[in-house]
């Protein structure tokens, strides 16, 4: 397995760190972070692991809370946009999601940049796994992605009315999304 190094990333709008590592398995990635903030006067530490295949497709999020080893989240996924929770049981409103979403983390936004195939300044909607946090809520949500130049996509997410011009690096890491989160290593 061959790992990125440490990448730490700053909130912007609350206080808040995450410490980032991305492993390269025989058939996949393996994305673990650690979160740790306050949000809203709210304290949060938060840790998660999400396993894909070798191409960006989310097979595995595992959410923990600031309890050691207490896992909020543990949702499976064949790649195909089938979802299950921890006993196996399937999650049927969230049929068609590939990707998923994390509040608190711009990682998430690397794995539709990774999957996708762009053609320039053409929008790409994607349904993903929308898990807010520190609230702990699940939904799917459409969001789309527009390739504008090299090492630059733009994010839309239309419910919410969001609009962001991400910068990313050669392998898609987020390395500055405005007003949100910005690469300190």
């Amino acid at each position: 397995m061959a790992r990125t190094g440490t990448i730490v990333w700053q909130a912007i709008q609350w206080t808040g760190l995450e410490h980032f590592n991305l492993t390269t398995l025989t058939d996949g990635f393996l994305a673990e972070g650690r979160l740790v903030g306050v949000d809203e006067d709210v304290a949060y530490t938060f840790q998660y692991q999400i396993r894909t295949d070798s191409q960006w497709r989310v097979l595995e999020v595992i959410i923990y809370t600031d309890v050691v080893n207490q896992v909020l989240f543990h949702l499976t996924a064949d790649g195909k946009g089938h979802w299950y929770d921890e006993s196996g049981a399937t999650l049927p409103e969230l049929t068609g999601c590939i990707d998923v979403d994390l509040t608190l983390t711009p990682f998430t936004n690397t794995l539709p940049i990774r999957r996708l195939q762009f053609l320039p300044e053409k929008s790409e909607p994607i349904k993903v796994v929308y898990i807010e946090l520190p609230a702990g809520k699940i939904s799917p949500v459409e969001q789309f992605y527009t390739q504008l130049a090299a090492g630059t996509y733009r994010f839309e997410q239309p419910a919410i009315d969001f609009v962001a011009e991400l910068a990313v690096d050669a392998d898609g890491l987020i390395l500055d999304y405005p007003d949100l989160f910005r690469r300190i290593t």
